[in-house]
């Protein structure tokens, strides 16, 4: 957060002056159409004193920022909060964030959606993670980041994701919303075309970005909360010889199970039971001990637990309807519902 410190005496007109050209130089590297001004007044003032240095000080100093800066004052929902601290003798300047809304496909079995923070040191950095702080080399967020920051030149960032596909499996189909929020922007202006353009053109075999528009807080909540049925298609590898006839008679079947959280998070998560519904669509390319399966699942189903059985933590499984080990090979979300 940029900040300015200053001295002062009195409350007076060349205060106010002196106040008004140090935010305007400050200011000349930030891009905003609207400003809100708050002050907190030195320890020890009356409620009386500190109303009246607002009459006449505060209104005052709002109306030399108006004419100087050329920029509307706004009490709420401004682009750029500045606060004066006279205890601290500072003045701080907060820059509203901007909030950019896309979807992404995702095509590399090695990328997460996010920073994936070493569990043993949480991003301090140790032997374990090669002192970097982090398992994976790199992620969906910090691949879209790179550009989004630079082109905003803002100081930090965070990712939402309308949910999120494990490190191994691709997004495929019309993609995943997200929405990157960046932190302290110092431009609000950018070609929003090109900016997508230069994300995917350096990442075009990994990642590709699309739909990317302005938006406001409120759409985090909004693609958080929703709740979204999934197509997903599945390569599945068995133990013993496949019978073709027991496999082709899951096709088109309508399944409720009932999951306990899985046991390779279950350190991170507590345990619980969750009820869904699993649709096997199509069942193809059956060879010896593999075959492809595509299903549609609730919003929240652990497919890979499906069908790997999950050490019978998920019933009924794809293993316990064969009769037959399951091990998934590989994953991909189709298409988001």
């Amino acid at each position: 957060m940029i900040q300015a410190v200053f001295s002062f005496k009195e409350f007076n007109k060349p205060l106010i002056k002196k106040l008004t050209k140090l935010i305007t130089e400050k200011t000349k590297a930030i891009e905003f159409h609207s400003f809100s001004l708050g002050i907190s007044f030195q320890k020890g003032l009356t409620e009386k004193g500190k109303e009246e240095l607002r009459n006449s000080f505060r209104f005052p100093l709002i109306d030399s920022l108006k004419k100087e800066l050329k920029k509307k004052f706004e009490l709420n929902e401004s682009e750029l909060e500045l606060l004066i601290d006279f205890n601290a003798g500072k003045i701080f300047f907060k820059s509203k964030p901007i909030y950019l809304h896309g979807y992404y496909n995702k095509y590399s079995r090695k990328l997460p959606q996010t920073i994936h923070y070493c569990y043993e040191c949480r991003g301090i950095g140790c032997k374990k993670c090669k002192n970097t702080g982090k398992i994976s080399k790199e992620s969906i967020q910090e691949l879209v980041a790179e550009k989004c920051v630079k082109a905003f030149k803002a100081e930090d960032n965070k990712f939402h994701g309308a949910g999120r596909e494990d490190v191994d499996v691709r997004m495929l189909g019309k993609g995943r919303q997200f929405v990157i929020e960046l932190i302290q922007p110092k431009k609000r202006v950018f070609n929003l075309k090109k900016l997508e353009e230069t994300i995917n053109k350096k990442n075009n075999k990994k990642l590709k970005i699309k739909k990317l528009s302005f938006t406001g807080k409120e759409k985090i909540k909004e693609i958080k909360s929703l709740k979204t049925e999934k197509i997903y298609s599945a390569t599945v590898k068995t133990n013993k010889k496949i019978n073709k006839k027991s496999l082709l008679k899951l096709k088109s079947k309508i399944l409720a199970i009932k999951q306990l959280t899985p046991l390779r998070i279950l350190e991170r998560k507590k345990e619980k039971e969750r009820k869904k519904k699993i649709e096997i669509l199509e069942i193809s390319s059956i060879k010896e001990k593999s075959f492809k399966i595509e299903l549609k699942a609730e919003s929240g189903t652990y497919v890979k637990e499906f069908l790997s059985g999950d050490e019978n933590r998920t019933k009924p499984n794809l293993p316990s309807l064969l009769k037959n080990p399951c091990n998934c090979i590989s994953l991909d979300v189709k298409k988001i519902m």
